[in-house]
């Protein structure tokens, strides 16, 4: 099996993990290859093969080492290849994580041993009519419009086959999949979703009007979206934050590829659900 590994900076902080997962892959059939990044970061890694841009040929899975932010992180690498991705939590949240940092001594064997289940999720795909205007025009989590602190409100008309939804009126309008209802919508108001549903789910940053509120919608027509204003405002997709001009018109389909996650058992989407937001905990009993 060819694993690859892909890390943020804060794992200077745990050498001894990462020492610790390459052990075990080298002395099992498994085979790594790091990120140059995280190469330079942990050099005492010696002579380890490394990638930069791109995934060596043959990879099976991509290890991210970090948090939610860096699994994100990964889809510019994987893109439409087929390669599965496991999130090893290394911080806190954690939601998209597969496996815990405790867990690293046995990621290996539970690889080769199938030990896990896998997660078919979304990916938005971004359709603008200026070509190049979005060198990476996905997003695994969300597709955001906002407004600079320029301007006091950002409008953005939305259409759903040709109708008209909505004209949002705000801070500024999430767009998000399933994957991305346990982050930035979470915050602001939105349901939470089962990663493997397959929808829309429009979430409104701090509306003008009160009585709009998140809504969920079948992804078998794209969004047609309109930013109406004339002025700068902001689009993220994931962590790529972009500043443009508007007005500017762009559609939100789903993609034709969705990307593979590995959760090893026993963790579930509802496990943790139950862990991260402490659904059902009692804080009587601990008094």
């Amino acid at each position: 099996m060819h694993i690859a590994l892909f890390g943020g900076g804060r794992l200077a902080a745990d050498r001894s993990l990462t020492a610790e997962l390459w052990r075990h892959l080298k002395q099992g059939e498994a085979d790594g290859v790091f990120a140059l990044s995280l190469h330079r970061s942990l050099a005492y890694l010696g002579d380890a093969p490394v990638f930069e841009n791109d995934l060596p040929a043959g990879t099976d899975v991509l290890l991210s080492l970090g948090g939610d932010g860096t699994l994100l992180d990964t889809l510019p690498l994987v893109r439409d290849s087929g390669v599965k991705v496991l999130g090893v939590n290394m911080g806190s949240l954690g939601f998209l994580s597969g496996a815990d940092r405790h867990e690293i001594a046995h990621l290996a064997d539970a690889l080769r041993c199938r030990q896990y289940d896998e997660e078919k999720r979304a990916v938005l795909e971004i359709e603008t009519e200026t070509p190049g205007l979005l060198p990476f025009p996905y997003a695994l989590n969300e597709a955001v419009v906002f407004k600079c602190d320029t301007v006091s409100l950002v409008s953005v008309q939305v259409r759903v086959g040709g109708q008209l939804l909505n004209v949002y009126h705000g801070d500024g309008v999430i767009f998000a999949t399933a994957t991305g209802s346990t982050a930035y919508s979470l915050s602001c108001g939105g349901p939470i979703l089962s990663p493997e549903m397959e929808a829309f789910l429009i979430t409104p940053i701090a509306s003008h009007t009160l009585t709009v509120r998140p809504v969920l919608l079948p992804c078998a027509e794209p969004l047609e979206v309109e930013v109406t204003h004339t002025g700068d405002f902001r689009l993220s997709l994931d962590s790529d934050i972009r500043s443009l001009n508007g007005p500017l018109r762009f559609r939100i389909r789903q993609a034709d590829f969705k990307l593979t996650t590995l959760r090893l058992r026993p963790h579930s989407f509802f496990t943790t659900l139950r862990q991260k937001l402490m659904w059902g905990a009692d804080g009587r009993r601990q008094q």
